[in-house]
């Protein structure tokens, strides 16, 4: 709004990776943010997710947080009922997860479309392909939703109310034994598990999501936000070197992954002891980082369409209406696809 308005910007902004699409207005974002990328010449080999920043051949934002995504478990309840560690394929977490379901536990919860987007782009689908056009209406969409939808039937998977996940009520579940992990990204250790379950202490440990048939990945990306500079700030060229060193240098980022435990975008600073020799508490004692490092090599990239926001709306209520029984995935697939073209 301020953009559009005219109005004096801050010398940094957050540019969130699902609303990235509304900058993408003819010359907006060239008249009014600093391009990244001369400063960033010779080093873009050395960084992943970069590309839902850039437009035009230009770059706006440093990603601020890579969000590998992973599996975060308690082990004491799968010791109990006898499921083993690490869970290498969905095929095995659907049947670890029907061992579970006998005793009431599902193997993670389901709310909103972020389950589905995770499992999707580990799959190798997309929401968009590099040109910013929607891939949603693919056999991997099918394929994805088809598992979620009979895991839930199952009792495989918890579902939850379209706007639940990040409520009180989930962490009840966590903290109760009936839901025994969940997928979830890198931030979501400590500004979701470590803030709202404290008292979980020591009781979670993570590992790599499992294989989809025929793929190597073992990850995917939820979240971010890239961070630019305002051209309009009288101090654009001293906020531009703050941000370079934060974000674009090897200390920044490990300085970053020890404050708040966002995981390195930049290769090199991934294999830093710092990075990977930190054991977290909360997990009792584990190095995260050494997970995060082994599974972020492959992961996806991320595109992000100019039809994001009526995408993103077609998410939620399309994935819901396939977990409800409502419609197929294949109806629901033909529908997201719709919702990117139109």
């Amino acid at each position: 709004a301020a953009m559009v308005s005219g109005e004096q910007l801050p010398n940094l902004l957050d540019l969130e990776i699902s609303h990235m699409y509304l900058f993408e207005k003819p010359g907006l974002l060239a008249s009014k943010m600093i391009n990244l990328l001369p400063a960033m010449k010779g080093k873009m080999s050395e960084f992943l997710k970069l590309e839902p920043y850039e437009y035009q051949g230009a770059l706006y934002g440093l990603e601020s947080a890579l969000a590998p995504v992973g599996y975060y478990y308690q082990p004491a309840i799968f010791a109990k009922y006898g499921i083993k560690t690490p869970i290498t394929t969905w095929q095995q977490f659907y049947k670890d997860g029907l061992v579970l379901a006998k005793h009431g536990i599902a193997m993670a919860p389901v709310g909103g479309a972020g389950l589905f987007q995770s499992l999707l782009y580990e799959d190798g689908g997309e929401f968009f392909n590099s040109a910013g056009k929607d891939a949603l209406n693919s056999p991997k969409t099918v394929q994805v939703l088809s598992f979620i939808q009979n895991g839930i039937k199952a009792g495989v998977f918890k579902l939850l109310g379209q706007t639940e996940f990040y409520t009180p009520n989930t962490y009840k579940l966590y903290e109760s034994g009936n839901v025994a992990g969940v997928i979830g990204a890198d931030w979501y250790a400590g500004a979701e598990l470590e803030a709202s379950a404290p008292g979980m202490k020591g009781k979670w440990k993570l590992e790599a999501m499992p294989r989809w048939p025929g793929s190597s990945l073992t990850t995917a990306v939820f979240g971010g936000t890239g961070i630019g500079v305002a051209k309009n700030s009288p101090n654009a060229k001293l906020a531009e070197s703050l941000l370079l060193y934060a974000y674009a240098t090897v200390q920044g980022q490990v300085a970053r992954w020890e404050q708040i435990g966002y995981f390195p975008n930049m290769i090199p600073a991934m294999s830093s002891p710092a990075v990977t020799g930190t054991a977290f508490p909360y997990f009792g004692g584990q190095k995260l980082g050494q997970i995060w490092k082994a599974v972020s090599s492959s992961v996806p990239k991320f595109y992000v369409g100019p039809t994001f926001g009526p995408v993103e709306t077609a998410l939620t209520n399309e994935t819901y209406s396939v977990y409800l029984n409502k419609t197929t995935p294949t109806k629901a697939a033909r529908a997201l696809g719709a919702a990117g073209n139109s």
